[in-house]
């Protein structure tokens, strides 16, 4: 509910923004391939490069205490499938009002596979229709539609250096030692603790934990050490008896080249009350 009324309040104050400037002024949308050309079967990356406007952003998966990220909804040629978007490591937003959110200043790069059909000659078109919220204290919503073109050919790569970039910022999927303890009272699920134990690289710095999205759980006294280990509770958000539900969350860090990298965590929750 928190999370809804502080949307709809920056919502609010972008009305009597909006005669000043739009979303579109303040976010430009555009598409780069990871390839010059395309060769038939095999997959390639797009990226979908959002330039926002200084003391402006957008959102992550998990927008936080309010917002909403980005939505892609692709028009591609007959046989060609794109995957879901990969987002990189967000960093957090201080809002007034002891808002918190999770997202992207600057630049915002959606890393998305497109495969192509077996057999393919000729010229594709991939269309992108893109749906956003920009936010500093108001937010305002925004759209754009954006296209490139291949030719079919050997799939010689494009701009690997930019693309070697935006995939270090894209959080790693690792598997660690968890640790699971449940709170019951009176047949129901009060809360459960949830602890990861994480080795991090040599020299890292400012380890933050970013909780996924969830429909059945919140995220509540998150704490990170140096060493990256991290503890935190979930509490069902209505509740019950049985619990069943895998939760995410990437651990942020600054590594020794000053380059702020993620990893990815998952801990699968399956706790019955009555047992």
């Amino acid at each position: 509910m928190r999370s809804l009324l502080a949307l709809l309040s920056l919502m609010l104050v972008a009305g009597s923004l909006a005669y000043a400037q739009s979303a579109e002024d303040l976010v430009k949308v555009d598409l780069v391939s990871s390839v010059k050309s395309i060769e038939g079967g095999k997959p390639f990356d797009v990226a979908v490069r959002y330039r926002i406007a200084p003391e402006w952003h957008l959102y992550w998966i998990n927008p936080g205490d309010s917002g909403i990220p980005p939505k892609l909804k692709w028009q591609l040629p007959s046989g060609f499938v794109a995957g879901e978007p990969r987002f990189p490591v967000p960093k957090k937003f201080k809002s007034e009002g002891d808002i918190w959110n999770y997202g992207y200043s600057e630049e915002l790069i959606l890393l998305v596979s497109i495969t192509p059909p077996t057999t393919f000659s000729g010229t594709a078109s991939l269309q992108l229709d893109t749906s956003y919220l920009v936010c500093k204290e108001a937010c305002l919503p925004g759209k754009a539609n954006v296209k490139t073109e291949l030719q079919a050919g050997s799939g010689e790569k494009n701009d690997t250096e930019s693309f070697g970039l935006w995939l270090a910022r894209l959080p790693v999927t690792t598997v660690t030692p968890t640790t699971v303890a449940a709170e019951q009272n009176d047949g129901k699920i009060d809360q459960i603790h949830v602890t990861f134990v994480v080795t991090l690289p040599r020299n890292t710095k400012d380890p933050e934990f970013f909780p996924g999205p969830s429909d059945t759980v919140s995220f509540k006294d998150i704490k990170v050490d140096d060493s990256g280990e991290i503890q935190f509770s979930v509490v069902p958000l209505n509740k019950t008896s049985k619990l069943d539900e895998t939760v995410m969350g990437i651990l942020a860090y600054t590594d020794a080249s000053n380059i702020r990298r993620g990893l990815e965590l998952k801990t699968h929750l399956n706790v019955d009350a009555g047992k």
